[in-house]
């Protein structure tokens, strides 16, 4: 069995009511709470560290396919003043897109 020990910490009072009303509710004592509350953040953190590498895996796997639709593109022109113009222009089709993603008709003048 591990050793024990003593933890103060200094908190408002709403949050020492909140703590002990979870503590009520859970009916465990304040140790427990304790435990639990690290235990349910850890995980929370850990779920969220998994998400971000799930939206950062999908990202860079859509960088892949825009590299290699615009390597493979005969129709991108090669002159770096053509290309100035690419870039620096909105996309015909980004209402549309705008409207897919958010569900709802979009000003065509974005």
């Amino acid at each position: 069995m591990s050793e024990k020990t003593k933890l103060q910490v200094r908190i408002s009072k709403d949050v020492k009511q909140r703590f002990d009303l979870l503590c009520t509710q859970e009916k465990i004592n304040q140790a427990e709470m304790f435990i639990k509350l690290m235990e349910a953040y850890q995980t929370n953190v850990q779920d969220v560290k998994s998400s971000l590498d799930n939206i950062f895996t999908h990202q860079k796997e859509l960088l892949e396919y825009v590299a290699l639709l615009v390597k493979s593109s005969q129709d991108l022109p090669n002159k770096k003043e053509d290309m100035d113009k690419y870039v620096s222009t909105d996309s015909r089709f980004k209402p549309l897109i705008k409207e897919k993603i958010h569900g709802k008709k979009k000003d065509i003048s974005n």
